[in-house]
């Protein structure tokens, strides 16, 4: 796989700037576009249903140890 530079002339750290001079607009315009298109905000439902579950199933844990006699010490 090549790298953005080698395929596109345009290094990681000067992508964003040659973003806006391609679109010819200003950095706010251009972040509300990528903001729109990629939605990454969607990722923290994914990392908030990995810590509720975590969380349920720790207090599960917790409730069936208790009947556990040799974890009591």
């Amino acid at each position: 796989m090549a790298s953005l530079a080698g395929t596109l002339g345009v290094d990681r750290a000067g992508a964003y700037d040659a973003l806006k001079a391609e679109l010819g607009q200003s950095g706010a315009a251009v972040t509300d576009l990528l903001w729109q298109t990629y939605s990454p905000w969607k990722i923290w439902f994914v990392f908030a249903a990995i810590g509720l579950m975590s969380a349920v199933g720790l207090w599960i844990f917790a409730r069936m140890a208790r009947r556990w006699d040799d974890l009591n010490v």
